[in-house]
């Protein structure tokens, strides 16, 4: 795709920009209907997240609920701990398919 104009870049980045973010919020609506283990509490300390746990039973997932109060951000963190590589997976193909068309 030839970009001939600033209107073209703008329209692209902003189509990149909404393509990503879109992305982003079903990879973290899946991980907490998917998740590893329940999380009993966090703490914020010295730029780091500490997190409670408690594992889930084997071969089980459980809803992401924790049994703490967290802003976005920290929720956002929490929910994406070990989730790399079904993000690595699952999304790059959706991803694709939302920017097909402007990848030429």
């Amino acid at each position: 795709m030839l970009l001939s104009t600033h209107e073209d870049m703008v329209s692209l980045a902003t189509h990149v920009e909404r393509a990503a973010s879109l992305t982003q919020k079903l990879f973290l609506q899946f991980r907490e209907m998917d998740y590893d283990f329940q999380v009993l509490g966090i703490e914020s300390s010295e730029n780091r997240l500490l997190i409670k746990v408690d594992k889930r039973p084997e071969g089980k997932y459980v809803k992401f609920e924790p049994q703490t109060t967290m802003d976005q951000i920290e929720k956002a963190m929490v929910a994406s701990l070990n989730g790399c590589s079904l993000a690595a997976v699952c999304f790059p193909n959706l991803l694709k398919n939302f920017l097909r068309g402007i990848q030429d």
